[in-house]
């Protein structure tokens, strides 16, 4: 299931050979789920020794843990591109829904990981994840707003755009993720004050 990514070695310093490693960790574990990836499957996709693995990530926890951290930077600089285009309130779920559509065209595998992280209860990961929500929800706060009203819809279309981006990695069809995303998006417009 763990697919080689690269062919040949090539010797890159310790800070590119960690990002490489964190690329290739992205990929796996979204194909293999948080929590049943391993050093042997990521130096395998790698091209590398298990050893070189257990070189930049001397645990388990800390593969976990890195891999989450990197993915939590990738989604916050799309995240980022999305606001820096302007948001209309009113068009907050559908720029929400198509920010995650991109991350899904781009990386797949990082939108997988992300989802498989949210179902995780163990520790520390879960932990981890709602740090990361609490992030997500601050930087959403910058843009709609902190009263209760901004924070509850915030919440809401979060959990809409995952389920979206369920739909989309499951194969729903173009059309009916636009029926959907355009009946969530008249839902906001016409939610009860």
């Amino acid at each position: 299931m763990v697919e080689k990514l690269e062919k040949k070695r090539i010797r890159l310093s310790p800070e590119d050979r960690r990002a490489q490693l964190l690329d290739v960790a992205v990929q796996v574990y979204g194909d293999l789920g948080l929590g049943k990836a391993n050093h042997s499957d990521i130096a395998k996709a790698a091209g590398v020794s298990t050893a070189t693995v257990f070189n930049y990530f001397p645990t388990v926890e800390d593969l976990n843990l890195a891999v989450i951290k990197y993915g939590v930077k990738i989604t916050f600089e799309i995240i980022e591109e999305f606001f820096e285009k302007g948001i209309a309130l009113e068009q907050k779920p559908y720029i929400v829904a198509m920010a995650f559509k991109e991350a899904i065209i781009r990386n797949s595998a990082l939108v997988k990981l992300r989802l498989s992280w949210g179902g995780n209860f163990n520790e520390p990961y879960r932990s981890q994840f709602l740090k990361y929500l609490s992030k997500v929800e601050a930087k959403f706060m910058l843009y709609f707003g902190d009263d209760d009203r901004s924070v509850l819809d915030a919440k809401i279309i979060m959990a809409l755009s995952e389920r979206l981006a369920g739909h989309i990695i499951d194969g729903m069809p173009d059309e009916e993720v636009v029926r959907l995303v355009v009946r969530g998006f008249e839902w906001y417009n016409n939610r009860p004050v």
